[in-house]
């Protein structure tokens, strides 16, 4: 059965955990551990200097083979989805933010494949506005004085 979910983060929230430490496992029949974190910032400077390795990442081999799962979690905004839906599986999303006349407003575009769903989201609340159905239209391009019918 199909479902989709919205959910809202922080960039501050998405930052403190990349920030913070690994967990790794010397084994895998150890127990993961943590471990602390050789790049801080996502600071991936790349090599400069010309040959095989140039424009790849300075973070070890061993490094990126051992160190990929983070020990914090990325805390959302808020417990619950911001748009929740059962037998519909979302395929795409656009969040756009629109001035209003007292605040900042959330404007999401989530599609379906048929359907574009527009909401908006004022700091707890979300209102679904629009339900537009989503059309393909056949569109024929001639060039004149090439003798196209």
């Amino acid at each position: 059965m199909a479902a989709s979910a919205v959910c809202a983060f922080n960039l501050s929230a998405i930052t403190q955990a990349f920030n913070g430490p690994f967990r790794s496992q010397e084994n895998p029949r150890s127990t993961w551990l943590p471990t602390s974190n050789p790049t801080h910032d996502f600071q991936c400077e790349t090599i400069q200097e010309a040959g095989p390795n140039e424009g790849l990442t300075q973070r070890s081999l061993q490094d990126a083979q051992r160190l990929y799962l983070m020990q914090l979690v990325v805390q959302p905004q808020s417990a619950a989805p911001l748009v929740l839906q059962d037998a519909v599986r979302f395929v795409s999303l656009v969040v756009d933010i629109v001035q209003g006349k007292d605040s900042l407003y959330h404007v999401l575009y989530i599609s379906t494949g048929t359907y574009t769903h527009k909401y908006t989201y004022l700091y707890t609340h979300i209102y679904m506005c629009i339900y537009i159905y989503i059309y393909i239209q056949n569109i024929y391009i001639f060039v004149l004085g090439l003798g196209n019918d």
